[in-house]
């Protein structure tokens, strides 16, 4: 749509190639990136009533501004806005090196130590130049610190040598080296296993957040449950890793928010397994997918079956708001507790647990059969069993059950259907 991160980068794109035209200097292009990106951003709002009612820009293109002004920022030197040189220095102990994205081996030794002593003459210009005849030796070259403590990281053939040459800093602890060949045959041992392993007919891949609603998938014969939800979007790249990782000839997919389907079509694209995309907008929706799953059943009659479903849940969600807007005609504070049916706000309020009796009352109907309420993270259990007898008491004519979803940021989940 317009208005989106897209628009962004087609506009920039069409000013960049425009002036590409008039001039090959790196700066100037770089310039108009900021301009023209900025100028579109600004009007996201007119492009999207959704955003104009929030009264925010898009945050995709806002996103990807931040990263062109990092680009400008580091071609002319200049700082980057906003940032202090102590958050740019990870301390030691946090860097963490992926050595299951490398694909071929050219240097074999991981090596990793602290400079915890250098010697009291010790200058940045001597970490600067350690720096330099570590490049010389292997890649992935890590030297952070300050004159008190010094932590290094390097892919070698030489480890001992990287040694030696920071030995001329001071003294040196926490030594590591791993062997990536090593690791590497692992890896190829584990990949061929895994490739020789019969294809399944099914399995079923569900995005959810919170280690409660992990297990509820889990319990239902679920194959893979990928993080995500609102807030943290996995990549197509998570997802199509998690797809082919069932080895399975047909894959079902629970997206479980509106944000994650398109990505969900996107990876099915990008596989050779034959995948089903439910449009499942919340996880109750995925779990009632789920129960509907047969063996028995094709392809076709599982995805028809899961999603008349998923189709029957209507789901209300109860979180707060973090700043003050205009949305739907309604005057939003912080901090006020907002409650969403199938992911409209519908009702205000300042007590979770006033805001979770009204959204019932709305949804449940004399047709309503079962009512499930996944608690959150921040809801103690006594309160979500307060709200649970409450329910069974109001509404004697369903089935209603409780259980620990744990998802961030939403109070309760309640599904009625």
């Amino acid at each position: 749509k317009e208005g989106t991160i897209l628009t962004v980068a087609r506009v920039v794109a069409e000013e960049v190639e425009r002036e590409a035209r008039r001039t090959s200097d790196l700066q100037t292009l770089m310039n108009v990136v900021i301009e023209s990106g900025d100028a579109i951003l600004k009007k996201t709002p007119e492009m999207l009533p959704v955003l104009k009612q929030a009264g925010v820009v898009d945050s995709g293109g806002k996103g990807l501004m931040v990263f062109f002004a990092g680009f400008r920022a580091a071609l002319f030197g200049e700082p980057v806005e906003d940032v202090s040189l102590e958050n740019l220095q990870p301390m030691p102990g946090e860097f963490v090196d992926d050595h299951d994205s490398l694909e071929e081996i050219t240097f074999a030794y991981c090596t990793e130590f602290i400079v915890s002593h250098p010697r009291p003459d010790m200058k940045e210009s001597d970490v600067a130049r350690l720096r330099r005849r570590l490049e010389k030796i292997g890649d992935c070259v890590l030297v952070i610190g300050d004159l008190e403590v010094v932590k290094v990281h390097v892919h070698t053939n030489e480890p001992g040598k990287a040694l030696q040459m920071a030995l001329e800093l001071g003294e040196l602890d926490s030594i590591k080296i791993d062997n990536m060949l090593e690791e590497f045959r692992e890896r190829q041992k584990k990949r061929e296993a895994d490739a020789a392993k019969e294809d399944k007919p099914f399995a079923i891949v569900a995005v959810a957040l919170g280690d409660g609603l992990a297990s509820l998938f889990k319990d239902l014969g679920v194959d893979k449950v990928v993080d995500g939800g609102q807030t943290m979007n996995p990549s197509i790249e998570d997802l199509v890793e998690a797809i082919d990782s069932t080895h399975a000839k047909e894959v079902f997919v629970l997206p479980n928010n509106s944000n994650i389907i398109l990505a969900a079509q996107q990876a099915a694209e990008l596989t050779e397994r034959k995948v089903y995309v439910l449009p499942t907008k919340s996880v109750p929706m995925g779990l009632s997918a789920a129960i509907a799953f047969s063996e028995s059943a094709t392809g076709e009659e599982n995805e028809a079956a899961m999603r008349e479903a998923a189709e029957m849940v209507h789901t209300a969600s109860i979180t707060y708001a973090v700043r003050d807007t205009v949305f739907d005609g309604m005057d939003i504070h912080q901090g006020d507790i907002m409650g969403m049916i199938d992911n409209k706000i519908n009702c205000l309020g300042h007590d979770v647990a006033e805001v979770a009796r009204e959204l019932m009352d709305k949804m449940v109907t004399e047709d309503s059969e079962l009512i499930s309420i996944y608690y959150g993270a921040d809801t103690a259990e006594a309160d979500a069993q307060a709200l649970f007898e409450e329910a069974q008491e109001k509404y004697p004519n369903c089935d209603v059950e409780v259980h620990m979803g744990g998802q961030p940021l939403y109070y309760y989940l309640i599904a009625v259907q």
